[in-house]
Protein backbone atom coordinates (compact mmCIF):
# COMPACT_ATOMS: atom_id res chain seq x y z
CA UNK A 1 0.00 0.00 0.00
CA UNK A 2 1.23 3.45 -0.86
CA UNK A 3 0.64 6.56 -0.30
CA UNK A 4 -0.47 9.04 -2.76
CA UNK A 5 0.45 12.92 -2.56
CA UNK A 6 -1.07 14.62 -5.97
CA UNK A 7 -0.09 18.37 -6.69
CA UNK A 8 -0.83 20.48 -9.84
CA UNK A 9 1.39 22.41 -12.47
CA UNK A 10 -1.45 25.12 -12.45
CA UNK A 11 -0.76 26.14 -8.75
CA UNK A 12 3.23 26.90 -8.76
CA UNK A 13 3.04 27.92 -5.40
CA UNK A 14 1.28 24.44 -4.05
CA UNK A 15 3.67 22.27 -6.09
CA UNK A 16 7.06 23.48 -5.10
CA UNK A 17 6.00 23.13 -1.19
CA UNK A 18 4.83 19.29 -2.51
CA UNK A 19 8.15 18.87 -4.05
CA UNK A 20 10.83 20.52 -2.71
CA UNK A 21 13.96 20.63 -4.39
CA UNK A 22 16.05 18.93 -2.04
CA UNK A 23 13.73 15.47 -1.20
CA UNK A 24 15.13 12.49 -2.27
CA UNK A 25 13.06 11.32 -5.59
CA UNK A 26 13.04 8.98 -8.02
CA UNK A 27 11.07 8.46 -11.09
CA UNK A 28 7.77 7.03 -10.20
CA UNK A 29 5.78 4.55 -13.05
CA UNK A 30 3.74 5.62 -15.68
CA UNK A 31 0.02 6.69 -14.93
CA UNK A 32 -1.42 8.47 -17.94
CA UNK A 33 -0.22 11.19 -20.06
CA UNK A 34 0.38 14.44 -18.99
CA UNK A 35 1.29 13.32 -15.33
CA UNK A 36 4.54 12.65 -13.95
CA UNK A 37 5.47 10.73 -10.65
CA UNK A 38 7.64 10.12 -7.99
CA UNK A 39 9.08 7.57 -5.82
CA UNK A 40 9.97 8.27 -2.16
CA UNK A 41 9.63 4.77 0.31
CA UNK A 42 6.00 3.88 0.53
CA UNK A 43 5.17 8.05 -0.98
CA UNK A 44 4.25 8.69 -4.47
CA UNK A 45 3.84 11.65 -5.94
CA UNK A 46 1.84 12.73 -8.59
CA UNK A 47 2.14 15.91 -10.66
CA UNK A 48 0.24 16.36 -13.37
CA UNK A 49 -1.32 19.74 -15.85
CA UNK A 50 -5.02 19.83 -14.44
CA UNK A 51 -6.60 21.24 -12.29
CA UNK A 52 -6.71 19.34 -8.89
CA UNK A 53 -11.09 19.89 -8.82
CA UNK A 54 -11.11 18.15 -12.07
CA UNK A 55 -9.21 14.91 -11.73
CA UNK A 56 -11.42 11.90 -10.56
CA UNK A 57 -10.78 8.91 -8.96
CA UNK A 58 -6.61 9.04 -8.60
CA UNK A 59 -6.69 6.47 -6.14
CA UNK A 60 -8.35 4.18 -8.31
CA UNK A 61 -6.71 5.33 -11.89
CA UNK A 62 -3.34 5.11 -9.55
CA UNK A 63 -3.65 1.27 -9.04
CA UNK A 64 -5.29 0.49 -11.96
CA UNK A 65 -2.14 1.41 -13.84
CA UNK A 66 0.62 0.77 -11.35
CA UNK A 67 -0.99 -2.29 -9.38
CA UNK A 68 0.38 -0.89 -5.78
CA UNK A 69 -2.89 -0.08 -3.87
CA UNK A 70 -3.11 3.47 -2.01
CA UNK A 71 -4.09 3.63 1.51
CA UNK A 72 -4.19 7.67 1.72
CA UNK A 73 -4.86 10.10 -0.87
CA UNK A 74 -3.72 13.82 0.02
CA UNK A 75 -4.22 17.30 -1.94
CA UNK A 76 -3.22 19.17 1.32
CA UNK A 77 -1.68 22.59 0.00
CA UNK A 78 0.02 22.07 3.25
CA UNK A 79 1.42 18.80 2.29
CA UNK A 80 5.54 19.14 2.69
CA UNK A 81 7.93 16.03 2.03
CA UNK A 82 11.06 16.62 3.40
CA UNK A 83 13.96 13.91 3.14
CA UNK A 84 13.25 12.68 6.46
CA UNK A 85 9.79 12.54 6.36
CA UNK A 86 8.06 9.18 5.87
CA UNK A 87 4.01 9.07 5.75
Amino acid sequence: MVVLVVATTADPDRTSRCFPSHARLDSGPFVEVGMVSYANGNTRLLKHDRSIVVEDDLDRRWEEATGEPVSRLSFSAATRLSPVDRL
